[in-house]
C-alpha cells in the first residue's frame, strides 16, 4: 500500500487534493486529518493511503510475510523469476541469430532434447533450446559460436552477435580483437614528424617511393620510414622502421611483441629485399655507364690472330716466278719442254751438292784418341 505525506499550508494541501480529484483514474481511499508541526502554526502535514491508478493499487512495500513470505523466500523467487526471463530472452536471441545468419542449417543441430508441451514446430524450437539452457547443456552451441568467431573477420556483424551470445551463455566477457593490420608512414624528420613532409596510411612500396622523393639535403631532420601496427594490443601505434637509409632491426627486436609479430617481421624482410634490388640496379647502371664512357679496346683474340697471320706470312718463302724457257722457232715445242725440265733438275742437284759440301767444311774434325786438345 502506498502512503503519501503532504506537507504545507492548509491551502497547499487543499490545492493538491483538488488536483488529484481532477483525474478520475486516480483515487485515494483514506486521508488523515491535518497534523501541526512543532515550532510553527503555519505548516501542516496530511497522510494519504490506498492510492489507486487506473484500478491498480500502488504498494510501496510489496514484501510482506502474508503476501510473499519471508525476505529470503522472496529473494529466491525473484531470482528464479529473473532467471526465467533471461532464459526466454536468450532463447529468442539464439533463434534470431540462426534465422539471420544460418538459414540453411538445422536450428536444432546443436541442441538435444524433445518438446513436451508445444505442438507448433517453431514453438517446439523455443521449448527445446530453453530447456537446454536451463539444464546448461550448451557445449555444442558454444563451440559452434567459437568457430564462427574464428572463421570471420572481427568487424563482421555475425562475429559481434556470436560474441554477445557466447558471453551470455558462458557468463564471461568475450572480447574479439580486431584483425591485425600494418600500414606505413614517411616523415622528413623521424624525431619530430610534424616538421616537414609527412605521409601516412601507405603500403610499403608507396612508403619507399615517398621516401626517395624527399630530397636528401633537407635540413629539418633525418628522413625515414615507420610502421603503424594495429592488432588490439598495447603496442598499437607508430614505430620507426628505417632511418637515414638504415633498417633498425635491432631496435625493433628489442620489443618482444614486434619481434614475434609476423606482420612486423615480414615488413623488415620485404624492405631488405627492396633495398637490395635497388642497390643491384644502381651497381649495374654504374658499370654500364663506365663501359660507355671508356674507348673501345682492341680484342685480344683479334690481335693474336693478326700476329699469327703475320708470322705465317714471314715464314713462307717467297715464290719467284720462273723464267719461261726460251724457245726457238727452229726447235720443236715438245723438245724444248724436255730440255727445260732437265736443265732445272741439273741446277737443283748442283745446289744441293754445294750445300752439302759447305756443311761438311763447317763441321769440326773429331779428335782421335790420345791426341792433345789444342
Amino acid at each position: 500500500m502506498l502512503k503519501i505525506r503532504l506537507q504545507g499550508t492548509i491551502k497547499d494541501i487543499q490545492w493538491f487534493r483538488r488536483l488529484l480529484e481532477r483525474h478520475e483514474e486516480v483515487k485515494v481511499k483514506e486521508v488523515s486529518k491535518p497534523f501541526t508541526n512543532k515550532g510553527t502554526n503555519k505548516y501542516f502535514r496530511v497522510y494519504e493511503e490506498g492510492m489507486e491508478i487506473a484500478g491498480l493499487s500502488l504498494d510501496i512495500n510489496p514484501i510482506s510475510t502474508e503476501k510473499t513470505g519471508t525476505l529470503e523466500e522472496f529473494m529466491k523467487n525473484a531470482e528464479k523469476y529473473l532467471g526465467m526471463k533471461e532464459v526466454q530472452s536468450l532463447t529468442s536471441d539464439i533463434v534470431k541469430f540462426e534465422m539471420d545468419y544460418e538459414k540453411d542449417m538445422d536450428m536444432l543441430e546443436f541442441w538435444d532434447g524433445e518438446a513436451e508441451i508445444e505442438e507448433n514446430p517453431i514453438y517446439q524450437v523455443y521449448e527445446i533450446i530453453g530447456n537446454a539452457i536451463e539444464r546448461k547443456d550448451t557445449d555444442k552451441f558454444t563451440e559452434h559460436l567459437k568457430q564462427v568467431i574464428e572463421s570471420h573477420g572481427a568487424e563482421a556483424p555475425i562475429v559481434k552477435d556470436a560474441a554477445d551470445l557466447l558471453g551470455r551463455l558462458t557468463g564471461s566477457v568475450i572480447v574479439v580483437l580486431p584483425d591485425p593490420k600494418i600500414s606505413f608512414y614517411v616523415a622528413e624528420c623521424m624525431e619530430f614528424p610534424v616538421l616537414g613532409d609527412y605521409y601516412d596510411n601507405l603500403t610499403l612500396e608507396e612508403a619507399v617511393k615517398k621516401y626517395e622523393e624527399i630530397p636528401a639535403d633537407r635540413i629539418n631532420g633525418i628522413k625515414g620510414i615507420g610502421f603503424r601496427l594495429e592488432d588490439g594490443s598495447i603496442y598499437d601505434g607508430d614505430y620507426e622502421l628505417m632511418s637515414g637509409g638504415e633498417i633498425l632491426r635491432e631496435a625493433i627486436d628489442l620489443v618482444p611483441h614486434y619481434k614475434e609479430s609476423p606482420l612486423v617481421q615480414k615488413a623488415i624482410a620485404d624492405l631488405e629485399k627492396i633495398l637490395s634490388e635497388k642497390r643491384e640496379r644502381e651497381t649495374a647502371s654504374k658499370v654500364q655507364k663506365q663501359e660507355n664512357e671508356q674507348p673501345e679496346k682492341p680484342s685480344i683474340g683479334k690481335d693474336m690472330a693478326g700476329i699469327e697471320g703475320a708470322r705465317e706470312t714471314d715464314l713462307k718463302p717467297e715464290k719467284t716466278p720462273e723464267k719461261a724457257p726460251e724457245t726457238h722457232s727452229s726447235v720443236p715445242e715438245g723438245t724444248g719442254r724436255k730440255q727445260s725440265v732437265l736443265k732445272a733438275l741439273r741446277e737443283r742437284q748442283a745446289k744441293l751438292k754445294a750445300q752439302e759440301q759447305k756443311g761438311t767444311e763447317q763441321k769440326p774434325q773429331k779428335r782421335k784418341k790420345g791426341e792433345q786438345e789444342l
